[in-house]
């Protein structure tokens, strides 16, 4: 149903828009719902999620740091095809970090943590579960030995007058594009 290149370029646009600004620490991947429901194979699975490893790295930063978590839970219940491809993943010295299981927090056992369909979390009772999951995840030791993107250096910006009340502003050239943000900055 996506067209060629999607939904990859959104994500990839993402990436390069956030870390310019930010920087980036790790991409966290939760996802694993719909490979359980189509039967995908723990190899074809890992290959997929190598695969867009890969890209964003070649796109974006050699070292991207990813976070991977177990997720796999639909139609009530999990896969350990899935969660078992998703821990196959994880390699520290690769940057490529455990992130947490997430299917035991269901329907089954919290009641309302899930939608209706038994997929998603529902804002009241399954995010701060899934929030909790992931910040024990997101610790020291992770944050020791993953290696964060620094954020873009910003170009230097050359300003020329053009009369007392006009000025030009302008960057050096190689930019594909550029985008002049304007704000109300008031200093108290």
């Amino acid at each position: 149903p996506y067209s060629i290149g999607l939904p990859y370029s959104n994500f990839k646009r993402g990436l390069n828009y956030y870390n310019s600004l930010f920087g980036a620490r790790a991409v966290l991947w939760h996802q694993g719902e719909s490979d359980k429901v189509q039967n995908v194979s723990a190899a074809t699975y890992q290959t997929n999620v190598n695969y867009v490893i890969a890209k964003s790295r070649n796109d974006f930063s050699n070292n991207l740091p990813w976070v991977i978590s177990r997720a796999s839970f639909i139609d009530g219940a999990p896969s350990t095809v899935i969660t078992g491809a998703q821990t196959g993943l994880i390699n520290n010295a690769n940057q490529i970090f455990a992130g947490p299981e997430t299917d035991g927090i269901n329907n089954n056992t919290v009641a309302g943590s899930r939608d209706n369909i038994n997929l998603h979390f529902s804002k009241i009772v399954g995010m701060p579960l899934l929030a909790d999951a992931w910040s024990s995840y997101l610790n020291n030791s992770f944050f020791n030995n993953s290696n964060p993107i620094a954020a873009n250096t910003p170009p230097t910006i050359s300003v020329s007058y053009v009369n007392a009340s006009q000025l030009t502003l302008s960057v050096p050239s190689g930019y594909t594009s550029y985008k002049w943000v304007s704000g109300d900055f008031s200093y108290g």
